[in-house]
């Protein structure tokens, strides 16, 4: 004779099956509805932020550590000429040059250490050196990945950029 178990935990009875198949889909489901909904809440506060920085009267670019923009807001789109999301991918080193020395080096630097600043350091547009802005650069820590955001306010720079000019 076999070990003995209880009526309810019997493979055998169908009862017992249906009652674990039932709270397996009860828990499923609570899982479910409690991931969704803060989906929703991150979703919420993603929006919020995107809402915030777009409405900045500066313009924000946000870059990999390779420099590849991965955000631009409103202003920085008019900024630069770019009023659809043509500067999403691109990297900062072919949009930008700085009159005062190597933005690789600077940028590299930057990057690599939370919560660093750079600026206000004259950035020139590669295509138009005429037109030169004023940027600041903060490195900032996101879960997965090191990112720089690059303020750019029209130039203070006038006599600096005109003698580079």
């Amino acid at each position: 004779m076999g070990p003995i178990t209880p009526d309810l935990v019997d493979p055998v009875y169908p009862l017992s099956r249906a009652i674990i198949r039932s709270a397996t889909v009860f828990l499923v489901a609570l899982l479910c509805c409690l991931l969704a909904q803060q989906r929703t809440r991150i979703q919420r506060a993603l929006d919020e932020s995107v809402a915030v920085v777009s409405a900045l009267p500066v313009g924000v670019l946000i870059s990999d550590q390779s420099g590849f923009i991965s955000f631009a807001n409103a202003r920085a789109r008019f900024l630069l000429a770019s009023p659809d999301n043509s500067l999403m991918g691109l990297s900062i080193f072919s949009l930008f040059s700085n009159l005062e020395g190597n933005l690789i080096d600077k940028y590299s630097s930057l990057s690599e250490v939370s919560g660093q600043t750079l600026g206000p350091i004259p950035l020139q547009i590669r295509r138009n050196p005429r037109l030169t802005f004023s940027a600041s650069m903060f490195s900032l820590q996101s879960q997965s990945e090191k990112l720089v955001a690059t303020l750019l306010s029209e130039n203070t720079f006038s006599t600096t950029a005109n003698s580079y000019l």
